[in-house]
């Protein structure tokens, strides 16, 4: 089953940039050494994908494990420093429902954009490639963001492991 698209509107993006670190091989360097560290992240998120038996057993446990959930999210933004105040003050419009929920996020953000507002778009799952997902003002995000913000979010979840300490 497909997760539900979410269609989301200013600020998460903006605000985990302004907490993103640039790495020494997305500055400089030739296109090809982007494009092989792209290709390594999407190698590595796909590494993180839950197998058939895995997403089995959470479904046949998940009611009994569901007073979980909200502690387990806010314990996860907290891992990569967003609080439930950050996203509290977002402005959000969420889609769900089993049919249309692209097209309606698409009216939407070029609705809000014609208006003049910023717009945040994320949607799940993705057709071609798993950037699609994610449009800042309209624009997919590109390799190097996509790349960039993965890999420090991937680095503040692996070095907050219990027992282990954050470095920044």
């Amino acid at each position: 089953m497909y997760e539900e698209a979410r269609c989301a509107m200013v600020g998460i993006f903006e605000r985990l940039a302004l907490r993103s670190y640039c790495s020494s091989a997305l500055v400089g360097g030739s296109m090809a050494d982007r494009s092989k560290a792209y290709e390594d992240t999407i190698k590595t998120l796909n590494t993180l994908q839950s197998n058939a038996a895995t997403i089995e057993k959470i479904r046949a446990t998940r009611d009994q494990n569901c007073h979980q959930n909200i502690p387990d999210m806010i314990s996860m933004t907290g891992r990569v420093g967003v609080t439930v105040d950050d996203i509290d003050d977002l402005r959000v419009i969420h889609v769900s429902g089993t049919k249309g929920k692209g097209s309606t996020c698409a009216f939407v953000e070029s609705i809000l954009r014609s208006l003049g507002y910023r717009t945040g778009f994320y949607s799940s799952p993705h057709l071609v490639e798993v950037r699609e997902r994610i449009r800042i003002n309209g624009r997919p995000l590109s390799c190097t963001d996509f790349t960039r913000y993965f890999w420090h979010n991937y680095g503040l979840l692996d070095a907050s492991k219990v027992g282990r300490s954050i470095v920044t």
